[in-house]
């Protein structure tokens, strides 16, 4: 059985967690959107938080059992019952004309030091934030 999970930061295809994580996993669609904001919490990755009047963009992949598991450790998703740095919830994504009922890790709450990402796509964000580094 395969599961559906939409991805918004540093799991999407360019990002530095993809090769690990996804990089055998099936590409739903490469330009999916979720009713959420989209928050940088300061530490090199982002959290979202759903919110109807919002959007963000990411990514829709096909994922395996072991795949999905994977994904909860690298979020810090313990279950229903843990000490969870991100929730696992259902929610509807929109893709290639269609919607989607898929996994999608959010922020319990406001990230504490975070700053929301007006564009709503991390991929834009991280890269212009790396350019005025440079």
């Amino acid at each position: 059985m395969h599961e559906l999970v939409f991805v918004y930061g540093t799991l999407r295809c360019s990002e530095c967690n993809h090769a690990a994580y996804l990089s055998d996993s099936e590409l739903v669609s490469g330009q999916a959107r979720l009713a959420a904001q989209l928050w940088d919490t300061g530490l090199g990755y982002p959290a979202i938080v759903l919110d109807a009047e919002a959007c963000t963009h990411g990514e829709l992949y096909r994922v395996t059992p072991d795949v999905l598991s994977r994904l909860d450790e690298l979020e810090d998703y313990y279950g229903p019952d843990g000490p969870n740095e991100y929730e696992r919830v259902e929610a509807e994504v929109a893709a290639e004309g269609s919607s989607y009922i898929a996994w999608v890790y959010v922020y319990p709450g406001l990230p504490a030091s975070g700053r929301l990402i007006d564009s709503g796509d991390w991929c834009a964000y991280h890269l212009g934030t790396l350019r005025s580094e440079e």
